[in-house]
């Protein structure tokens, strides 16, 4: 018994100074500090008493630079853009406090103007214009259609369906409107319908009326990753 106590009080000694032993506290990032993957050079980024802070960029393996971007105190801020293996730009916006901001153009490989897309506060906006690689608007745009399915008079219901008149993979359907600059409105997402069309169901007993207007906005994405933005108003007005 003895000897096991000898054991246990130098071990309890150790770990109370290991506890005392004061951390060492790791100095902030300051300036600019590079990555490597397989030898050659992924990423600079600029710090400033441990935050980014300033420009940022990555690297294609090739050395050029692939997309670079620049940071305020940790946040995106101020111009952001993507290149192309052939060092044209891609893709080129304006980021403000984290999210994009203004109008995001894409380009061709060539350098030819491919879209332009309005952002507000990281929010797409109506006004998308989409290229031809010979520089033509692309003016096939597609267009909400609502259609109405009254048999009020026989069981008092009453469906009303709004979609797309053209094909897309990805779109998704939201109650509401759009805001006073034509931009999705904040939390939109909170009041999704669905992603291929959205379905109002009502019931109008006999000798009932219903008038109601219907506000749809679909935010619909493009081959080229970019959003249509479009909205719709129906007035339903059912007498049974």
């Amino acid at each position: 018994m003895k000897h096991l106590l000898w054991i246990i009080i130098p071990l309890f000694l150790l770990s109370c100074e290991e506890q005392g032993k004061p951390e060492k506290s790791k100095k902030p990032r300051n300036g600019v500090y590079e990555t490597f993957r397989e030898g050659k050079l992924y990423s600079k980024v600029n710090y400033k008493d441990g935050k980014r802070h300033g420009l940022a960029q990555n690297f294609y393996p090739d050395g050029k630079v692939k997309v670079e971007y620049n940071y305020k105190n940790n946040v995106k801020e101020g111009p952001f853009r993507h290149y192309y293996e052939n060092g044209k730009v891609y893709q080129e916006v304006e980021y403000l406090e984290g999210v994009m901001h203004g109008i995001e153009r894409k380009y061709y490989e060539t350098g030819a103007l491919l879209s332009e897309m309005p952002w507000k506060q990281g929010r797409p906006g109506k006004g998308l214009k989409e290229y031809t690689r010979e520089g033509k608007l692309k003016k096939k745009i597609p267009k909400i259609v609502v259609e109405e399915d009254n048999t009020a008079a026989l069981d008092g219901q009453v469906l009303v369906t709004f979609k797309l008149d053209k094909k897309f993979k990805d779109m998704d359907f939201y109650r509401g409107f759009l805001d006073e600059d034509g931009f999705l409105t904040e939390n939109y997402e909170d009041q999704w319908l669905g992603s291929k069309k959205a379905k109002f169901e009502r019931f109008v007993p006999r000798g009932g009326f219903l008038m109601e207007t219907m506000q749809v906005v679909v935010k619909v994405k493009t081959r080229s990753r970019n959003y249509y933005v479009l909205e719709k108003e129906y007035n339903l007005a059912v007498n049974n």
